[in-house]
């Protein structure tokens, strides 16, 4: 059911008009309606959602394919906010093999909505992209579902859903480094994300950064020397990830695994990081009931070179670099051991190394407009 239409050869779309001037409208017998999309007679109609809309009056050769009431609705919010933006905005706008729900535009400037409140395939939207881009049309997609979950700055797609209002809302996808899940930054209503996008408040960045400063938990438990048998204590970054907050506000989880774990290799900088080694001497210094040992770096015969270790606070003994042993210590320190002890660090500047790889590329929304890079 299309929104736009002339009445009394006058170009009129459905979700600007007022209240009185569209009940005036429909009891006016003589009013003379011509849709935009066949120039067939119609008439005028509200949904159960309450979306002004015009309806063909009889059958014609029209290939409008109907709409639910849905994406009615959606298409009637987002021309409203393209105005508000500041953009010229139109409904189903045809072009060569294209016809748009919605097309913005702000001098050379094209940008095609597509509501997607029906399945879609990503090979379908894809391929109707390309039609938008080789006209010169940005193209942006809101599904009710999406079919990828991955973030793409040539293919914008976002997750629309209607809520218990009745109100439109979106979410921003982004996706979790360490499971490749679709996850959400917030709920934010239609409107609200087309401005923002429009004003360039919303961009693709290809990689995440970290806000300046992060809050991480250490945790002291004692473990028994393998040369002179005495116990020492070492520390471990509490929880299976550090969780460290991105410019946008996203969650990113940097896994650690465990301070001895094989795959700590990839981390080690950032479990070594100084400024978590100098918050734990410090807590050792000031707690005489932690003895922790150097951390340095250590050469172990025939199986590694340097690298950076824990060692007994007694007699310097390198920590066995093993998981099995590692995990016999872990059991203990839960089992019966009283001599942990954990710790809040504030202030935490993490390491650059960690947050200047490729996280992968997401849709950033910050609230002060620092975009992450």
């Amino acid at each position: 059911m299309p929104l736009t239409a002339w009445i009394d050869d006058e170009k009129v779309l459905a979700p600007l008009v007022s209240d009185e001037d569209w009940e005036a409208w429909k009891n006016q017998r003589d009013i003379k309606i011509s849709l935009a999309c066949c120039k067939s007679s119609g008439f005028l109609r509200n949904s159960k959602l309450g979306t002004k809309h015009f309806v063909h009056k009889c059958k014609t050769g029209c290939n409008w394919k109907p709409e639910t009431q849905e994406h009615l609705l959606a298409k009637s919010e987002i021309v409203k906010a393209c105005l508000e933006a500041g953009y010229e905005a139109d409904t189903e706008v045809s072009g060569l093999d294209w016809r748009a729900d919605v097309l913005a535009s702000k001098g050379k400037v094209k940008i095609a909505f597509e509501i997607q409140w029906s399945p879609q395939t990503l090979q379908l939207t894809q391929e109707r992209q390309t039609k938008y881009k080789r006209d010169e049309i940005r193209g942006c997609w809101l599904f009710r579902k999406l079919p990828s979950s991955k973030a793409s700055k040539e293919l914008p797609m976002f997750e629309l859903a209607l809520n218990s209002n009745n109100k439109f809302v979106v979410h921003i996808p982004t996706q979790d480094i360490n499971n490749k899940r679709s996850l959400s930054l917030e709920n934010i209503s239609l409107s609200e994300f087309i401005k923002s996008l429009l004003s360039k408040k919303i961009k693709f960045c290809e990689s995440y950064v970290s806000i300046k400063e992060q809050i991480t938990y250490l945790s002291f438990f004692s473990v028994k020397c393998s040369q002179c048998n005495k116990p020492y204590h070492v520390y471990m970054v509490q929880e299976t990830f550090i969780v460290s907050k991105s410019l946008c506000g996203i969650d990113v989880n940097i896994p650690h695994y465990s301070n001895y774990g094989k795959k700590l290799c990839l981390d080690k900088p950032f479990v070594f990081a100084s400024e978590i080694v100098n918050f734990a001497r410090f807590i050792s210094k000031e707690n005489k009931n932690i003895n922790m040992g150097e951390i340095k770096s250590r050469y172990k015969h025939n199986k590694w070179n340097n690298w950076l270790s824990f060692g007994c606070h007694w007699c310097d003994a390198i920590l066995p670099y093993h998981p099995d042993y590692y995990n016999k210590c872990k059991t203990k320190h839960y089992s019966y051991l009283c001599t942990s002890m954990a710790y809040c660090i504030k202030g935490l500047k993490p390491s650059e190394q960690i947050f200047n790889k490729d996280l992968g590329g997401h849709w950033c929304y910050p609230k002060d407009e620092n975009f992450c890079t």
